[in-house]
């Protein structure tokens, strides 16, 4: 399948301890931002909700998973 054809599933947490147990621990033991998990033809993006139309941090992390599951784990 081409990674264009994948459906995304959008998972927005509210705690860090919702985080680290859908997305585990990032660098040096930390929560991370978000994650996607890319499973055949799915991909769910896990994040933090955005505050407003305007939280720049919140949607820059989920641009940055939809890379992902377009583009694949590497940076």
């Amino acid at each position: 399948t081409h990674p264009t054809d994948r459906t995304i599933t959008l998972t927005l947490v509210t705690t860090e301890g919702a985080m680290v147990k859908k997305c585990g621990h990032a660098v040096f033991l930390t929560a991370p931002l978000g994650c996607a998990h890319i499973r055949g033809d799915n991909c769910e993006i896990v994040a933090y909700a955005p505050r407003s139309y305007d939280d720049k941090r919140k949607l820059e992390t989920l641009g940055h998973e939809l890379w992902h599951c377009y583009k694949g784990p590497n940076h």
